[in-house]
């Protein structure tokens, strides 16, 4: 991506910064970031939404050692006989988040992905039916588009969607 994006624009300098979900809106509004992946679309006044460019599957992460661990998949109605975790609220990171779910203390709905990226012995992720999709788009301050962030944005959708 930072590739792409320098070989359009010679001499801009792109650097990645991890943000946990709860930071991603106050820092764009800050202007500690300019643009940042997130959750999208975000119903926040002054934030642009760009288009969607991940979209992935709901899943359910439990401990490892509960019922609905071995099932092929959960239901939305079981969802709401269980203790869902919060983010923020019971953690301040996904990671702390999991170490609670792996501990027994409730379950956390995740996109697909997560699994791959945060693959525990003690967690495991099950599909939930009839759950939205996850999508991830760019956000960025709707004060903040300049031709830069647009050019961000037309870069990460080519690069994802197959465009030159």
């Amino acid at each position: 991506m930072t590739e792409l994006l320098r070989e359009r624009w010679p001499g801009c300098d792109v650097l990645l910064r991890e943000a946990q979900v709860p930071d991603a809106v106050p820092w764009l509004r800050d202007g500690e970031i300019d643009i940042v992946l997130g959750s999208a679309p975000v119903d926040e006044p002054g934030i642009v939404s760009g288009p969607v460019l991940i979209s992935e599957a709901r899943m359910l992460a439990v401990p490892s050692g509960h019922p609905f661990a071995r099932r092929e998949s959960v239901t939305m109605e079981e969802l709401g006989r269980t203790t869902l975790l919060q983010l923020p609220g019971s953690a301040s990171t996904l990671n702390e988040l999991l170490t609670l779910v792996g501990a027994g203390h409730g379950v956390f709905p995740v996109g697909a992905q997560t699994r791959r990226y945060y693959a525990r012995p003690d967690v495991a992720y099950v599909p939930i039916d009839g759950a939205p999709p996850v999508r991830w788009g760019l956000l960025w301050r709707a004060d903040g588009a300049t031709a830069r962030i647009r050019a961000f944005a037309q870069a990460a959708h080519d690069l994802l969607h197959g465009g030159t």
